[in-house]
């Protein structure tokens, strides 16, 4: 039998892995906008989110929540970047191998970004420029988290 070492285990990329197999994090295969937004929905609620909600506008799609609980976790993330750039613990689910949602999102967007408070972080690609994120966020009304993302089905 051979032995396996360090040198044996091959990284994936999460986002491809997530773009091949989106079963195996949705309920279904054909995700689309609305399905991204409820695994983020899920994280959000999980983290005391309570009200929240899903829109359209302009080529971008919005998951919006009450409550901004992207800190809230008993982990402690260095930044925002590390919540949404891969598979992070989520030990409030109490359950082997859960974690936090929102990554799923980079996978089938080709640009995400989000705001609270007056600041928006750009997590991939671009953020709608000037007056249209204006009007946007003005639009989609005071929420204290908003996630907006630029849905494609293969990023």
């Amino acid at each position: 039998m051979k032995k396996y070492t360090a040198d044996d285990i091959k990284p994936i990329d999460w986002e491809a892995h997530v773009r091949m197999r989106p079963e195996m994090y949705f309920p279904t295969p054909d995700v689309d906008a609305e399905e991204v937004a409820k695994a983020i929905e899920y994280s959000a609620k999980v983290l005391g989110a309570v009200e929240t909600d899903f829109s359209e506008m302009d080529g971008w799609s919005y998951f919006c929540a009450d409550k901004d609980w992207i800190f809230k976790s008993e982990f402690k993330f260095e930044s925002i970047h590390e919540i949404f750039s891969g598979p992070g613990p989520f030990p409030e689910v109490k359950r082997q191998n859960a974690f936090r949602c929102e990554s799923l999102c980079l996978a089938f967007s080709s640009s995400v970004y989000t705001a609270s408070n007056g600041e928006v972080i750009v997590l991939k690609g671009s953020a709608p420029a000037g007056a249209l994120l204006e009007a946007h966020l003005k639009k989609l009304g005071g929420w204290e988290r908003v996630v907006g993302f630029k849905f494609i089905k293969s990023a």
